[in-house]
């Protein structure tokens, strides 16, 4: 290596040491501004008013994003009054602005919603580098949330004025965002506007007005200090343009920018289906008056599917069963002399369903259900408002009367007969016995809720239940609440269910920014880590053996750990445009609880016997 490549390697060497340093530096100041309360735990960017860093509120036992403001900001006036219409903005698709805070030092701080799955740009980074382009099916997705957003804002008479990749978030980690499940955000609504007001160094006489928005994504009328909603839809259409071209209409410096968007025609495929070319066409219209609105846009894209006929569902062969209503859970049903079948659990009741048909057997109206279990016993628990119901095939029996609030269901038959219910509420578990005992046979606080709380009850009478996000681990107790074991995690627990006919344990955990299954033996307090699987969002286990695992990717495609932890794909559910909410199997066929444009269904898929004696689709 010449002597120039070595002090070359030096110079970034340094550079590395001095952004670590700088980043530390900024982590103590935060931590110093936020008090007790908050723990710092890492960086997650900068941009050119503010960094912004991922940390846990110990109160809310929740991990948020907090925006620190670079000094020029916190001093000046007027900032907290720009921003303070975006506490009105309550909405799915819109990223909550939790609090605005000041330090004793002037350090001006945003609290807000932390969104796990990073930013858009990063996802079309990372698409871009594996040569995966976003198929148009999941532009149309995207943009009917971004649309919902944009909505629910320009309601409130809020512009965005800087919509563009960067300021669009994942709602959960997803490698492949572009084909998965990921949900978007909008974050920083009207922040271009609040730092324009209060950036008093701002040169009056430039052609630009570097605030308004980002160049790449800006509508003409931003470059002449105009905007209006229309200016949203136009940078909306950049974003769009993007996802489906690879990258931006037009590309250069500000002043080439503002020239391409001013007076150029954007290069449009015209192989795109439709209505992607017209409707870009109009998002890119150079004139707001012309330009497509929001009602159009969301029409264009067909989110008002009334007759259903292009519904996910109708391009598979395999047997579906329609929900009237969202349901939040599916478990297979006991088996009868007509088969095994699946109840779909929703807040109003249950549906059953035949997976070989997909026809209706039956259901069973319950107003207010929250939450869903199995007992041993097979019988099912469900809590509906303040009480807790067993369904048998004698009918329902109210079992006892709980609190309000209960975050995690968990019931067990002892071997005496009796029946016991323990409840997640308020950061306690508590265990209740005979209906007749008003008041709890005991409490215990858990040290740290986490975001997601997880609770089984095992067939000899003990209670398990996780903690996190700190400490993650699994916390078992004995009949009388006294702790008998605790199991560390490598990562907050996602999903936490039982192998029938034992007490080992499967779990899906959140480990960095991917969620790794594993397998967890209670009577060694043993865990073993599964390989990661790109983009898995939810696991089962089979009805025979306690080595049979399956779970579901969010692109559709049913994996399984038949006889060891080797990994192995079954089959492809090929269903576009579909959120997954639920999997679950009776080991002959498997159901999958399933929601696209506004309509829950069951997509049912059965198992066949190939030569050899493996299970196969």
């Amino acid at each position: 290596m010449t002597m120039l490549g070595l002090t070359r390697e030096a110079n970034l060497g340094n550079s590395a040491v001095a952004e670590t340093q700088a980043t530390a530096r900024l982590r103590h100041a935060l931590a110093a501004d936020l008090g007790p309360r908050y723990q710092v735990h890492e960086f997650l960017g900068r941009g050119a008013y503010a960094t912004v860093w991922k940390v846990y509120d110990r109160i809310t036992e929740e991990l948020v994003a907090v925006k620190r403001f670079a000094g020029t900001i916190a001093r000046a006036d007027g900032f907290y009054r720009e921003l303070h219409a975006l506490f009105r903005l309550r909405h799915e698709r819109i990223v909550k602005v939790i609090n605005l805070s000041e330090s004793a030092a002037g350090a001006r701080h945003l609290i807000l919603e932390y969104c796990a799955g990073g930013n858009l740009r990063s996802a079309l980074q990372r698409a871009l580098d594996d040569g995966i382009s976003c198929p148009p099916w999941r532009a149309r997705v995207l943009a009917l949330q971004l649309a919902e957003g944009l909505a629910a804002a320009h309601r409130l008479g809020l512009v965005h004025r800087d919509l563009k990749p960067e300021n669009i978030l994942l709602d959960r980690p997803d490698a492949g965002c572009l084909g998965g499940q990921a949900g978007l955000k909008l974050v920083d609504f009207g922040l271009a506007r609040a730092l324009r007001r209060v950036n008093l160094r701002r040169d009056e006489a430039a052609p630009l007005s570097p605030l308004s928005g980002s160049p790449t994504y800006m509508a003409p009328e931003q470059f002449d200090d105009r905007f209006s909603p229309a200016s949203d839809l136009y940078a909306l259409g950049v974003v769009l343009y993007e996802l489906l071209h690879g990258q931006p209409p037009f590309v250069g410096l500000p002043e080439a920018l503002a020239y391409q968007h001013l007076r150029a025609a954007p290069a449009i495929d015209a192989s795109l289906p439709a209505p992607w070319p017209a409707l870009l066409s109009r998002l890119l219209d150079k004139s707001p008056a012309t330009r497509c609105t929001l009602p159009e846009l969301i029409e264009a894209l067909g989110q008002r599917d009334t007759d259903r006929r292009t519904h996910p569902a109708r391009a598979s062969a395999a047997p579906f069963a329609r929900l009237r209503e969202p349901a939040f859970d599916l478990l297979p049903a006991r088996g009868d002399a007509e088969g095994w079948d699946f109840l779909a659990v929703g807040a109003n009741g249950l549906l059953r369903f035949a997976p070989a048909t997909g026809a209706a057997r039956g259901g069973l109206a319950l107003p207010g259900l929250h939450h869903a279990c199995r007992a041993a016993d097979g019988s099912l628990w469900l809590t509906q408002a303040d009480q807790v119901l067993r369904v048998r095939p004698g009918g329902v029996e109210t079992v006892r009367q709980v609190p309000r609030g209960v975050e995690a269901l968990a019931c067990r038959v002892l071997a005496d007969g009796s029946t016991r219910c323990a409840v997640v509420v308020e950061s306690e578990v508590r265990e209740f016995g005979a209906p007749e005992r008003r008041e709890p046979l005991w409490t215990r606080p858990i040290r740290s809720l986490g975001l997601r709380p997880r609770l089984l009850g095992l067939s000899t009478g003990q209670v398990v239940y996780t903690e996190g996000p700190l400490q993650p681990g699994l916390v078992i107790l004995d009949l009388d609440g006294t702790e008998l074991a605790s199991v560390p995690l490598p990562g907050p627990c996602w999903q936490l269910g039982l192998w029938p006919h034992s007490d080992r344990l499967y779990a899906l955990l959140l480990v960095g920014t991917a969620l790794r299954p594993c397998r967890i033996d209670l009577d060694r307090c043993e865990l073993v880590l599964f390989e990661p699987v790109d983009d898995l969002i939810l696991l089962t286990a089979g009805a025979a053996g306690p080595h049979t695992l399956y779970g579901l990717r969010a692109n559709g495609k049913v994996v399984g750990w038949l006889d060891s932890d080797e990994l192995r794909e079954l089959f492809h559910l090929d269903l576009r445009d579909t959120t997954f909410q639920a999997l679950a199997t009776d080991g002959h066929a498997f159901g999958v609880l399933c929601r696209s444009q506004g309509a829950s269904w069951v997509h049912f898929h059965t198992l066949t016997t190939q030569a050899g004696g493996a299970s196969r689709p």
